[in-house]
């Protein structure tokens, strides 16, 4: 794999894809990965399936008032585009699914799971 540089790009596909897409998400979900996720939900191009994302820009200001402590403030406000809070509230799923305890004592993936089904669904239809 080569890396790009600063003024390099790929070219776009004269054959991108267009179909629909169903993305997993979880609360470690954050920064860029919702910069993406924030268009494709909102243009109804994705199925967002899991927990709600992280609601950060992945700007903090990072301050030590104390001894041993660290406070982290977002250096950025950022909404929705129809004007709805994002910071601190995350992109919630349009397929909710929680883990439970049990799930994760026996290595089960519920999101994942459900995303398949789905995924089956569209295939089929």
């Amino acid at each position: 794999m080569r890396l790009l540089t600063k003024d390099e790009a790929f070219p776009a596909s004269a054959t991108p894809f267009r179909g629909e897409l169903i993305i997993l998400i979880d609360v470690g979900s954050g920064s860029a990965t919702e910069d993406l996720l924030i268009p494709l939900k909102h243009s109804g191009r994705a199925t967002i399936v899991g927990e709600a994302s992280a609601g950060s820009t992945g700007q903090p200001y990072f301050e030590a008032p104390l001894p041993k402590t660290q406070l982290t403030i977002s250096a950025k406000r950022a909404d929705f585009p129809d004007g709805t809070r994002f910071e601190g509230v995350g992109i919630q799923p349009d397929y909710p699914v929680m883990p439970t305890s049990e799930d994760i004592r026996h290595g089960n993936d519920p999101a994942l799971t459900l995303a398949q089904q789905l995924l089956r669904q569209m295939v089929s239809s």
